[in-house]
């Protein structure tokens, strides 16, 4: 996990871009803060299309993080199933 240094009021503005086979609509994030800390965000793109008979979903998230104090965020890691090694992967 990554770890990063937020300043008190000074907000932190921060992109997810996933892609993948399959269909990402009803992914969410979810932020374990420390007290003092929000998150305002916009809702998710989402976009799919069909590719040789595949479904391909595209998510985009923006949201900005705030603090009243300065701490330290662990932001979120992500697995997914690679099909090519046939397991899980991790990323940062």
């Amino acid at each position: 996990m990554k770890k990063d240094k937020v300043y008190a009021n000074e907000p932190v503005y921060i992109r997810y871009m996933l892609q993948g086979f399959g269909d990402l609509r009803g992914f969410k994030f979810d932020f374990d803060l420390p007290d003092g800390c929000k998150i305002f965000s916009d809702k998710p793109n989402i976009q799919t299309k069909i590719e040789q008979n595949r479904l391909i979903s595209s998510y985009f998230l923006d949201f900005a993080l705030s603090c009243q104090r300065s701490v330290l965020v662990t932001f979120p890691t992500f697995s997914y199933f690679d099909t090519k090694k046939m397991k899980f992967q991790k990323l940062l």
